[in-house]
């Protein structure tokens, strides 16, 4: 299957095999700057919606992550594995919200009608 091999100096250059099963992944690597770097790798089934988190580390000058597209035939297991729309439920809670956002992308449509970068309907 698809996925990607990852290497790591911050894992004392082991490689992981990032791929979900049977469908499309996505693969995201975040780094953030809360107080210190740190990187993790994710994916996400899409039907299921069922999310797997590998692991990550701190991130320090100089280390290196190097990730490669890859055909891959084991998988590194994941060291977590959570459904959201069961966390996070299938309803949408706040109706008012969900009119700011509606609100806010016909606003944004109207501009980019305006500016010629997508069609009028």
């Amino acid at each position: 299957m698809k996925g990607f091999v990852i290497r790591s100096t911050t894992w004392k250059n082991k490689t992981c095999n990032i791929a979900i099963p049977n469908e499309g992944v996505v693969v995201t690597i975040n780094i953030t700057w809360h107080s210190d770097a740190n990187w993790n790798v994710f994916g996400k089934q899409k039907v299921t919606g069922e999310s797997w988190v590998w692991k990550g580390g701190k991130l320090s000058v100089g280390d290196e992550l190097e990730v490669t597209f890859a055909d891959v035939k084991t998988i590194t297991p994941p060291l977590k594995e959570q459904n959201i729309y069961v966390e996070c439920g299938n309803e949408i809670d706040d109706v008012d919200l969900l009119h700011r956002k509606l609100e806010r992308y016909y606003r944004l449509k109207a501009i980019l009608e305006d500016e010629n970068l997508i069609e009028r309907r």
